[in-house]
């Protein structure tokens, strides 16, 4: 609905209104982790103060109405035959409740790839390094020290 002109400044309005902090809580929530139990009140302190930046919801907006229309994405942000050409060694770290995209959206590029592991970590949201717990740190580290 966000890509829809009209409806998306009344959403982001509707958003926005209100305390900054709970609004960053509820959104992170809703969009980048399954749990919050591990996200610092700074993380949810910089995202309030982004509320406040002059034309954020316009620059909102037009990201939105730029990326696609209806769950389709616009062709020009479709980054996988872009991605599978990557020679150096990648890690993905996916989580199964990713509010955006499902692991099998990412699994593929993975598997195209000539040197790239794909993680899919169950319970993990958007931002599977703000939950809690390490495993997020232990497969990155894995992937560094390798």
């Amino acid at each position: 609905l966000t890509t829809v002109r009209g409806l998306n400044r009344l959403l982001y309005w509707l958003t926005t209104s209100g305390d900054p902090v709970e609004n960053a809580e509820q959104s992170t929530r809703q969009v980048l982790v399954a749990d919050d139990s591990a996200v610092s009140d700074a993380f949810y302190g910089v995202l309030a103060a982004s509320q406040r930046m002059p034309e954020r919801g316009r620059s909102l907006r037009s990201l939105q109405l730029a990326q696609g229309s209806f769950g389709r994405v616009h062709p020009i942000f479709d980054l996988r035959d872009e991605l599978v050409g990557i020679e150096r060694p990648t890690c993905f770290v996916w989580g199964t409740e990713d509010s955006f995209w499902k692991p099998d959206v990412g699994r593929p590029v993975a598997e195209s790839m000539p040197d790239a592991g794909f993680h899919e970590l169950d319970g993990y949201g958007h931002a599977p390094w703000l939950e809690p717990g390490d495993e997020v740190a232990a497969r990155v580290r894995a992937f560094l020290d390798r």
